[in-house]
């Protein structure tokens, strides 16, 4: 697995409205690195409340432009966000790619398909945040963003792989739980090593995943 840092060039603007049609004066955007926090730079006023600190919501797309090159056709990309607040939706090159409307959790939005391979592709991202908070949110991305490239059609799911360490007896035992994605039949290998000598030795473990 290829891990990419996905944080820079990305520029942000805010739209006329939710919806907008692209008619009239466009709306100019500004150049980012995220993280990035849309809210703190606009007017407060007591008008919009304490919770959130006085200042308004609104909506903010975020753009960025990057090239993909022909030989990751056939890999699995997939595009780590960590934490957009709020009610994310993603576009890539204009096709609806994945939505998340929590604003403070780590998701995953699949890129494979929606990639256009040995061209530049566009990603944008939609945050939204009005009055729903209790307190300050921000808005945008407050967390960075990685691409995560797999060289196989099949591989470990995120956040798929589970270790315990079982004593029944007083002898060390390991118990690995993995679950995979993909389309093709794969071998994934588990290994583990001692730490210390208190702790048991386990050898490559092999098991076939679909």
């Amino acid at each position: 697995m290829t891990r990419l840092t996905f944080n820079k060039n990305w520029t942000v603007r805010q739209p006329h409205g939710a919806y907008e049609t692209g008619h009239g004066a466009s709306v100019p955007s500004r150049a980012v690195t995220l993280p990035h926090d849309a809210m703190i730079g606009l007017e407060r006023s007591p008008e919009h409340g304490s919770a959130s600190g006085y200042f308004p919501g609104g909506v903010f797309e975020y753009s960025k432009t990057f090239d993909v090159r022909e030989d990751h056709r056939g890999k699995r990309v997939t595009i780590q966000f960590e934490g957009v607040y709020r009610d994310a939706m993603v576009f890539i090159n204009g096709e609806f790619a994945g939505q998340r409307p929590y604003g403070y959790s780590n998701f995953y939005v699949p890129a494979d398909s929606f990639l256009r391979y040995g061209e530049s592709n566009t990603i944008r991202v939609v945050a939204r945040a009005h009055d729903d908070s209790r307190w300050y949110s921000g808005l945008g991305s407050g967390r960075g963003r990685t691409e995560e490239r797999f060289d196989a059609a099949t591989h470990t799911t995120f956040d798929g792989r589970a270790l315990a360490i079982i004593r029944p007896t007083g002898e060390g035992a390991i118990d690995v739980t993995v679950s995979a994605d993909g389309c093709e039949d794969a071998t994934i290998t588990i290994g583990a090593h001692a730490v210390t000598g208190s702790l048991m030795s386990a050898g490559a473990d092999r098991r076939r995943a679909v």
